[in-house]
C-alpha cells in the first residue's frame, strides 16, 4: 500500500489483475497512524495474532460479531454511499471492480425511503 500515493492495491480479488483503489485523505491519515504503530515488517495490511496475513475467513468471523458480511461492506454500503453522494454509476463500477456496470446497478438500487424523498422533492 502506498499511503502517500493515495491508493490501496487490491492484489487478490475475484479477477486475476491487481487494481488500485483510491483512498480518501482521512483513510490515508488513519492507515498511516495504524502502520506507524506497528512493530513488525509484514507487508500485509491486516495481520493476525500470529503476525501472519489474515485470512478472508478470519475477517468474515470478526465482522460476523457485528452482524456484517464483508461483501456488504464492499458492495452494498460502498456503492450506495457513492451513488448517494452523486457519483456517476460508471465511476462507482470502476471503484467497485465491476467489469459490467449492470452489476453495480444492483447495489445502487434506491431504497424505498430514497424513492419517497425523490417524489417529495419533485412534487412538493
Amino acid at each position: 500500500m502506498s499511503v502517500r500515493g493515495g491508493s490501496l492495491t487490491v492484489r487478490h480479488d475475484k479477477g486475476t489483475v491487481a487494481r488500485a483503489v483510491p483512498l480518501s485523505s482521512e483513510a490515508r491519515f488513519h492507515l498511516a497512524k495504524c502502520l506507524d504503530a506497528r512493530t513488525d515488517s509484514n507487508p500485509a495490511l491486516f495481520v493476525s495474532n500470529q503476525r501472519s496475513r489474515m485470512s478472508a475467513r478470519a475477517v468474515q468471523h470478526m465482522l460476523a460479531v457485528y452482524g456484517v458480511h464483508p461483501h456488504k461492506l464492499r458492495h452494498t454500503t460502498f456503492c450506495r454511499e457513492l451513488v448517494g453522494k452523486g457519483i456517476d454509476i460508471a465511476t462507482v463500477a470502476e471503484l467497485a471492480g465491476h467489469a459490467d456496470v449492470n452489476t453495480t446497478r444492483r447495489y445502487a438500487k434506491p431504497t424505498v425511503r430514497e424513492l419517497e424523498a425523490a417524489i417529495e422533492k419533485a412534487f412538493s
